[in-house]
């Protein structure tokens, strides 16, 4: 006599019919190679927008340090987003996690497409917290693989992780070059929606049951059902002890309040709050600081602008050509230019003298006779001291006009007196000639 546990064990190993079995293989082998398809395009539009935020943040003002904030912020938001967003596909199913994954990254390409300001680069960053599209598709292949395979399956992934890797950073930057970061970021929010499109037309409401089916051969139309340790090792007391076990299964809700601590999920939404609003404050508190900044930058630089144009506009500008002739004094019109030779007899050209004072008086130099020795400079100071002058003085009207650009511009500004130590030879003779005769 055959017990009862024997009998259902026994109908439960029946076999499952060969269609059914090719059937449900052939629905798995589809969904899994559609989230194969997503993977790839979502990374390649990961990699797309790598080749765009850089360019984009430069273009914004954004330099080394700041561009090093905004990366940050991405994984801050990303790391307390991943848990979140791992429970919320626990309770709602790997489909609507993975949907949830590709609208956020629609939304995020899209925030990019219109970002014209730093503080928008910013924003467009937060729908990164559910931007969990590789998360997801692990989900599924997890659920739809068998066991034996899983590992395979997975490894399937990580290729087409290296493709969209690959055809991303081409794409984004041939994108890039020939039509700018804002094409290619709509470029991206298009493939991203696509990706949606995708899962919402291969990728089944429930996963998970479909893996309790197919996971063994010889299941046949049993589920597996779970329960606690104890209720179990009570069950299989009962069996060895030949008692006839009789369950009821029903069908029932699923009480989230088991799995989901209400402490918990106010503990993280309180501290996602507190993040950002003080991520916000800090960038608005930088973000009044730079304008302040800018300002004061601004006005100084109008205020040296404006003293300068008054301290131009208060010189004497003059421009000298060739053939211009002067209306007032020469000592007002010519500016000494003059070379030094000291020691020794003047013997280079006249157009200068450091041995020589410049005062009131003033010499008008022949243009022919640019060299200039001792002799005739004594020779012009004894013309002058026979005539009673101690200073010569000549004026430069009706003189050859002076240019700037003329190798014989001879008038400057001089004086004919002698020094002392200079010449004290010629000193002491002409005090001789004016003792002798002081008329």
């Amino acid at each position: 006599m055959k017990r009862e546990g024997e009998t259902t064990a026994e109908l439960s190993r029946a076999p499952v019919s060969s269609p059914v079995n090719t059937t449900e293989q052939s629905k798995k082998m589809r969904v899994m190679y559609a989230v194969y398809i997503i993977t790839a395009l979502d990374i390649t539009w990961m990699f797309l927008q790598l080749s765009v935020t850089p360019y984009l943040a430069k273009k914004l003002g954004f330099d080394t340090l700041w561009f090093g904030y905004l990366q940050t912020t991405v994984g801050v938001i990303q790391l307390i987003g991943g848990p979140v967003f791992g429970r919320f596909g626990d309770v709602f199913g790997a489909r609507a996690a993975l949907s949830l994954a590709c609208a956020s990254t629609s939304v995020f390409f899209v925030l990019l497409a219109i970002a014209d300001h730093p503080f928008m680069l910013f924003i467009h960053k937060l729908p990164t917290i559910f931007m969990h599209v590789l998360p997801a598709c692990q989900m599924v292949v997890t659920d739809l693989s068998e066991p034996e395979k899983r590992a395979d399956a997975l490894s399937k992934l990580g290729l087409c992780f290296g493709i969209g890797m690959i055809a991303g950073s081409t794409l984004g930057g041939h994108l890039s070059t020939h039509y700018g970061e804002k094409f290619t970021a709509c470029v991206g929010a298009a493939g991203s929606a696509f990706s949606l499109l995708l899962v919402l037309s291969f990728i089944p409401k429930s996963t998970k049951s479909e893996a309790s089916r197919s996971s063994s051969k010889y299941t046949g139309d049993i589920v597996a059902i779970m329960i606690p340790e104890p209720k179990g090792h009570e069950i299989m007391t009962l069996l060895e002890r030949r008692f006839v076990v009789v369950m009821h299964i029903s069908v029932g809700t699923r009480n989230l309040q088991k799995y989901v601590s209400r402490t918990s999920v106010v503990f993280v939404s309180i501290s996602f709050i507190v993040l950002m609003i003080i991520s916000l404050a800090w960038l608005v508190f930088y973000y009044i600081q730079r304008f302040r900044y800018a300002n004061a930058r601004d006005r100084n630089q109008r205020r040296l602008g404006d003293a300068a144009k008054k301290a131009i506009s208060k010189l004497q500008v003059r421009t000298l050509k060739k053939g211009d002739k002067f209306s007032a004094d020469c000592t007002n019109e010519t500016p000494p230019d003059y070379e030094t030779s000291i020691g020794g007899p003047l013997t280079n050209p006249i157009s200068a003298a450091s041995d020589i004072t410049v005062n009131e008086s003033s010499v008008v130099l022949d243009p022919a006779g640019r060299v200039i020795d001792l002799h005739q400079l004594h020779h012009y100071q004894e013309t002058a001291s026979h005539a009673g002058q101690s200073h010569p003085v000549v004026s430069c009207e009706n003189q050859p006009p002076m240019s700037s650009d003329s190798d014989t511009s001879a008038i400057m500004s001089v004086d004919a007196s002698m020094s002392e130590a200079d010449f004290p030879l010629e000193q002491e003779r002409h005090d001789a000639k004016y003792r002798d005769n002081p008329c």
